[in-house]
């Protein structure tokens, strides 16, 4: 009986070193995704070029100048979500026909700011906050296939706390 005993303590022990093992495999492991994901991140947004950067801004520029030109970039039906609260934001689309071109904001006389998040050289999030009236719009613009800008999401003002 004790020689049952002591084999299974034997068993028992090697069964929880092995646990441990699998355990330590997985944090390695988990460790080593998270790493490098957070060095891809980082290439990938120390890496982006000022040329890119350039292209963008001219963009944004003339889109905002050019309305015939803002709306061949703009992808429609366009996703995003109206200031009209009975509309329901899983199904709104913007048609052109309905569309009110965007001019640029002077923030010294709207009070609204514009904050850009590059997220790569192909896609720009823009948030536009009024922090005075508690009210923001959120424009996302991507280089869908790599060629032009366009603008593929609008959020049109809300209040500051329903940003997503």
């Amino acid at each position: 009986m004790r020689y049952l005993m002591s084999k299974y303590a034997s068993i028992s022990s090697r069964l929880r070193l092995l646990n441990l093992q699998g355990l330590v495999n997985v944090i390695i492991a988990k460790t080593s995704f998270l790493f490098l994901l957070t060095a891809l991140l980082l290439f990938n947004t120390c890496g982006r070029s000022g040329a890119a950067e350039d292209d963008f801004d001219a963009f944004y520029q003339k889109f905002h100048a050019d309305s015939a030109y803002q709306m061949q970039h703009i992808q429609f039906p366009l996703p995003g979500v109206s200031a009209m609260s009975d509309e329901d934001p899983a199904t709104f689309r913007w048609e052109a026909d309905a569309w009110q071109p965007h001019r640029l904001l002077d923030p010294q006389t709207t009070g609204f700011e514009s904050e850009f998040v590059h997220l790569g050289d192909d896609l720009v999030i823009e948030k536009i906050i009024n922090r005075k009236q508690g009210i923001a719009m959120e424009r996302r613009f991507s280089k869908l296939g790599g060629n032009q800008w366009l603008l593929i999401f609008y959020a049109d003002a809300h209040r500051l706390d329903t940003v997503g």
